[in-house]
């Protein structure tokens, strides 16, 4: 879907086919932008089977974000890797909007099998009719 809108973000996404995570409910890739004055609560990740990926691309001055109760300023252009399902949150106190492309990788310690059988699952699961469409579900709420 990036590759339509976004073909420069595309070509870098799929330059990460290896490791992005994909075709799994709690896997994503998008821009997230925040403006001024804004607040992120604190908040966990669902599962530690990804490490959480944050590209800053406009960072203002008083902008950070807390992981595990350190507070870490995002530096425009240099990766930002953590695991979230430690607590996590976001204050923008300065001027001007925030924006990151956020990416889900695997763990490194999920071997390609066990990726392959986790997203097997997951279709399996959708198959069945025991979950949705969970790309039309996270496009609502993003």
């Amino acid at each position: 879907q990036f590759t339509k809108t976004f073909p420069h973000t595309g070509k870098v996404l799929d330059a990460f086919k290896t490791g992005l995570m994909h075709n799994v409910p709690f896997g994503y890739a998008f821009f997230s932008t925040l403006q001024p004055g804004s607040k992120i609560k604190p908040h966990t990740g669902a599962s530690n089977i990804k490490v959480r990926c944050h590209l800053p691309l406009i960072i203002p001055d008083d902008c950070y974000i807390w992981i595990a109760g350190h507070k870490i300023k995002w530096k425009p252009g240099k990766c930002l890797y953590f695991d979230d399902t430690y607590i996590h949150h976001v204050e923008h106190n300065g001027e001007g909007e925030r924006l990151i492309l956020l990416m889900d990788f695997w763990h490194p310690s999920i071997m390609l099998e066990e990726r392959e059988a986790i997203v097997n699952m997951f279709d399996s699961a959708k198959e069945k009719g025991f979950m949705g469409n969970q790309e039309s579900k996270a496009n609502q709420t993003e």
